[in-house]
């Protein structure tokens, strides 16, 4: 898996809250370069750093498969992503989650999953792959089954993204049309009660009484032809019942995607991660696109956009410095970036050659400690040496600390 972070190219002199991103596409297409407008151009305007994750593609891969992704890819942001940017870049615990489409059911799902999260912004979300929208056949434009069989085939190869040109780009077409994305993920409805867990109403209605979920912010345009709005509905429905924090907003007349429009800055969305993030930075002008909320007599709001020429041409460049990280299956990471200024090869070649002399230290000092202090404590330390490194260390040869930690046990 790949993610890429996005920081402020402004100088500032304060870490960073987090807004984890996950791309729509309703789990079976798509990539993380596909952020809007709105998140790029906040990097700069609200202070924050954005990262944006790939995951597994279903068929492929099951719906159980790809949360387990996005689960890694909030881990790898907590315990490792800090370690390889700029010192005090980032608050690795202050992490909003947030997603498009697919990725707003990611973002809820892992809402429900990890209470240490700020809040969760979930941009029209898929909530229920069981639901009636999906179970039903649905209108979509023209496009060819014959380009879309190959990924249909649950074991062609898997992938984590795919370019914009691909034809994998119409399987959510041929997914409405045939109304089988539970199929696509590997949910029976057969088999509720395991596939209830990734309901996120269900998911809702067996919360237990105490237990903590950060507070949740939903929008869904009520004229959406690929997400029905009444799988934000019934989440909402189930929030309000349990009492949780939460905020929907229902924007009228807006059809799905409708925030990839430049003009459109998600005032209310950015205002909710801003009022749960533990650090706030300072708040500047969004200058670039303007948006306005009017209420109708519904209840719902109503989007006007801005149609100022420059205001437009001024959002199509993102002054937010660039990195890319890929994600190994056992959770090591490379990372490359032509913009990516805060570790040197001659700095990272720097780091590995002090954890070697950090290693061949402890292999002298940890046995003398044994031997005047007792084993115990040798081993306490070698535990306590290994955990720190293991940490920190994004490439890690475990058979040599497998090898160092006999050698250490035998010398102790």
């Amino acid at each position: 898996m790949s993610l890429d972070v996005h920081l402020p190219d402004s100088p500032r002199t304060h870490a960073l809250s987090i807004i984890l991103w996950f791309h729509g596409g309703g789990l079976l297409q798509g990539s993380r370069k596909t952020a809007p407008p709105h998140l790029l151009r906040g990097v700069e305007n609200q202070e924050y750093c954005l990262i944006s994750a790939d995951y597994r593609l279903a068929p492929q891969a099951s719906v159980a498969d790809i949360v387990d992704d996005a689960l890694d890819a909030l881990r790898f942001v907590r315990r490792q992503l800090s370690f390889r940017l700029d010192a005090n870049a980032i608050h690795a615990n202050d992490i909003a989650v947030s997603g498009s489409s697919a990725g707003g059911y990611l973002a809820l799902l892992l809402a429900l999953r990890d209470s240490k999260l700020r809040s969760c912004l979930a941009i029209y979300p898929i909530t229920d792959p069981l639901g009636d929208f999906f179970v039903t056949s649905q209108p979509t434009p023209a496009y060819e089954k014959a380009q879309v069989q190959p990924f249909l085939d649950e074991n062609a190869p898997v992938m984590s993204c795919n370019d914009p040109s691909s034809a994998r780009n119409k399987m959510y077409f041929d997914m409405m049309a045939s109304a089988n994305l539970a199929q696509l993920l590997k949910l029976k409805q057969s088999q509720m009660g395991d596939s209830s867990r990734y309901i996120v109403a269900a998911e809702v209605e067996s919360l237990t009484e105490g237990q903590k979920v950060c507070p949740i912010y939903m929008v869904h345009g009520n004229a959406d032809r690929f997400v029905g709005i009444e799988q934000a509905y019934v989440v909402r429905d189930a929030l309000n019942a349990k009492g949780m924090s939460n905020v929907f907003d229902e924007v009228d007349g807006a059809d799905h995607s409708f925030d990839t429009d430049p003009s459109i800055t998600m005032d209310n969305m950015y205002e909710f991660a801003r009022r749960h993030w533990q650090y706030k930075s300072p708040q500047k002008k969004d200058s670039e696109g303007s948006t306005a909320w009017t209420e109708s007599a519904s209840g719902t709001r109503e989007l006007r956009k801005s149609t100022s020429t420059s205001s437009l041409a001024s959002t199509t460049s993102s002054t937010s410095t660039h990195h890319s990280i890929d994600i190994t299956s056992d959770s090591s990471s490379t990372i490359s970036s032509s913009s990516f200024s805060d570790t040197s090869d001659a700095e990272d070649h720097w780091a590995a050659q002090l954890h070697e002399l950090s290693l061949v230290l402890n292999l002298v000092f940890l046995p003398l400690a044994g031997k005047y202090f007792g084993r115990q404590f040798a081993f306490w330390g070698w535990s306590k040496y290994m955990t720190w490194r293991q940490a920190y260390t994004v490439v890690r040869d475990k058979g040599i600390q497998r090898l160092s930690s006999v050698v250490v046990a035998g010398l102790s």
